[in-house]
């Protein structure tokens, strides 16, 4: 692929090698981010569901900490 480049060959294939890593450095962000996400919302809606299943065994005392600013948290605030 950069037989026919010449002098230039090594510092394309640096190049080359470079947007690559970072390529995959930023692969690995965004897979990272998407755990980090997907753990956070399962965690609150699993909070929800719990209290779902207070109120149904008819413990009204049970209380939800609302922890956030997003419609999991109004849906939470529900339960105070």
């Amino acid at each position: 692929m950069f037989s026919s480049l010449g002098e230039l060959r090594d510092t394309y294939l640096i190049a080359f090698v470079l947007i690559l890593i970072a390529f995959f450095a930023d692969l690995a962000g965004a897979f990272i981010t998407g755990i980090v996400l997907t753990r956070q919302i399962t965690k609150a809606v699993d909070e929800l569901y719990r209290a779902t299943q207070y109120v149904q065994a008819g413990d009204l005392s049970h209380r939800v900490r609302i922890e956030r600013r997003d419609q999991l948290g109004v849906l939470g605030e529900s339960f105070i």
